[in-house]
């Protein structure tokens, strides 16, 4: 499958569908995530809602693996719990 590039900046439209469409009823072996404001309160809710739209996209997912940055109490996005 080549390769594309979507650059996308902040606040524009994210049409999952469109971006991903070679992902459509695919089988997917392994996902990784590599965004370190994911641990972030909204970097969660953007995390499953680009999880579940690639869900729905593909026919099957066998494994998902998320890396994110530890958020310190210094961090403007800290929020404990």
């Amino acid at each position: 499958m080549p390769i594309q590039r979507h650059e996308l900046k902040s606040g524009d439209a994210r049409n999952i569908k469109i971006i991903f469409a070679a992902l459509e009823n695919a089988y997917i072996e392994k996902i990784i995530v590599r965004d370190p404001y994911c641990g972030t309160e909204s970097g969660q809710i953007s995390l499953v809602t680009f999880l579940l739209a690639i869900k729905a996209l593909s026919s099957t997912i066998e494994q998902t693996t998320v890396h994110c940055r530890e958020s310190s109490h210094n961090d403007i996005y800290y929020k404990s719990s």
